[in-house]
């Protein structure tokens, strides 16, 4: 073959390179990860909003290196909302269980997370497919990289109604 990666003749025969495709899972396990892309998507079924995050290992190993795990994580799920920003800015010790938080998911990107990673069976049923587990704090409690601003408490708006009868 010539500097191309692949051939074809005008009888339509083909010639390519043999290639893995770079969305084979990686073993399981815990990596640094980089946040690429963050999307806000909506449920197909549910029409409720999600966020879409494409991360891309960051690992000395080049078999690894560079390749994309996605994550789907609904704002209704707080507790792994508040996972993925601890991961981010690290442990968030002025909120307190309750409190409500601001913070842009845009910001996000470039940001560098630690998580455990897993394998499970695709949905369609054609293999494996990477997840994370968790995602986890840095281990020295500071964030790896700190995207423009760490989230914030929201002020409150009025007094807060009791659900008591």
């Amino acid at each position: 073959m010539s500097d191309q990666d692949f051939y074809i003749d005008e009888e339509g025969n083909v010639k390519v390179k043999h290639e893995k495709s770079s969305f084979e899972p990686i073993p399981a396990g815990e990596y640094d990860l980089i946040i690429q892309q963050v999307e806000i998507r909506e449920g197909q079924e549910s029409g409720k909003p999600y966020f879409n995050i494409e991360l891309r290992v960051s690992d000395p190993d080049d078999s690894l290196d560079n390749k994309p795990i996605w994550e789907n994580i609904s704002p209704s799920v707080a507790w792994r909302v508040n996972q993925l920003l601890e991961a981010v800015y690290g442990p968030q010790d002025d909120i307190e269980e309750g409190d409500e938080v601001e913070f842009n998911i845009f910001d996000l990107y470039g940001a560098k997370v630690r998580a455990r990673v897993g394998l499970e069976e695709r949905r369609d049923g054609a293999g494996m497919t990477n997840t994370i587990l968790r995602f986890l704090p840095s281990v020295d409690g500071e964030a790896a990289l700190t995207p423009s601003k760490p989230p914030a408490k929201a002020k409150a708006k009025g007094k807060r109604k009791s659900k008591k009868k």
